[in-house]
């Protein structure tokens, strides 16, 4: 059976404040199990760019599959309400920006705070295995905690991010998440939004992309499909310029001067 490779390589218990003289900031949001390390591409590109930029591990992150969890989905958006308030008392144009979960939770944000523009990148509205998620997970989590990534893979993936196992009582609080933004508050998202997602991402289905653009209620609405990255679409370098250039471009055009 194949081995996991070296997780110290994919792990990053860092948090990031970077250029915090600019006016213009953004929140970046990792994803369930993740790191700030599938964001440190972006995170060094925008710095470069002059952006203040804010990248943290969520509560349970960074740290262990035992604490992850003992966290829930409200701590995850009470953290990133806290930094998204923290960074609107510094900047005046601001954006957010989440992968997977951390989209949902940007997405939360969108509607909370009088931001300038949302990056959305594969968030995860319905699950690629539904009934482990809604009916096995809800009802085994808690005798069954956890479970290593090398029996759940997906096709084509060689590398795990984070944890190499999945926090399960967790798990249920991302479907708890999930299931929040899309019933109450997708159809409120109205401030400029940018939507990624890739061909290619077997985590993601790209259903996910559909029904974002299907309810969302944005007047300025763009999208970005790529053909070859995996989810973890901002560590994946075979589109990394084209995606990090269309997301400075998203911020250019809404920075109000």
């Amino acid at each position: 059976m194949r081995e996991l490779l070296d997780q110290t390589k994919l792990f990053d218990t860092q948090n990031y404040e970077t250029n915090k003289g600019s006016k213009t900031g953004i929140l970046l949001i990792h994803g369930f199990t993740n790191t700030t390390y599938e964001l440190k591409k972006l995170i060094d590109f925008l710095t470069e760019q002059k952006y203040h930029v804010i990248a943290d591990n969520l509560p349970g992150h960074g740290t262990s599959v035992r604490e992850c969890n003992s966290t829930t989905y409200q701590d995850w958006i009470d953290h990133v309400e806290k930094r998204m308030a923290y960074l609107s008392s510094h900047c005046d144009n601001i954006f957010v920006c989440g992968i997977s979960m951390g989209a949902l939770l940007a997405m939360h944000l969108s509607v909370v705070f009088p931001i300038n523009g949302l990056i959305s990148a594969a968030p995860v509205l319905e699950f690629n295995k539904p009934f482990k998620v809604h009916i096995l997970n809800p009802l085994f989590c808690r005798l069954l905690k956890s479970r290593l990534k090398k029996y759940e893979f997906n096709k084509g993936q060689k590398i795990y991010y984070g944890y190499n196992r999945w926090p399960l009582i967790a798990l249920n609080q991302v479907r708890k998440l999930s299931g929040y933004v899309y019933k109450n508050i997708l159809h409120q998202i109205t401030c400029p939004s940018l939507l990624i997602h890739s061909k290619e991402d077997h985590t993601s289905i790209f259903n996910n992309y559909a029904l974002t653009k299907r309810y969302i209620q944005a007047k300025e609405l763009s999208s970005m499909i790529v053909d070859k990255s995996h989810h973890n679409i901002f560590d994946c370098d075979v589109e990394k310029e084209l995606i990090q250039n269309r997301i400075n471009e998203f911020i250019i055009n809404n920075i109000k001067h």
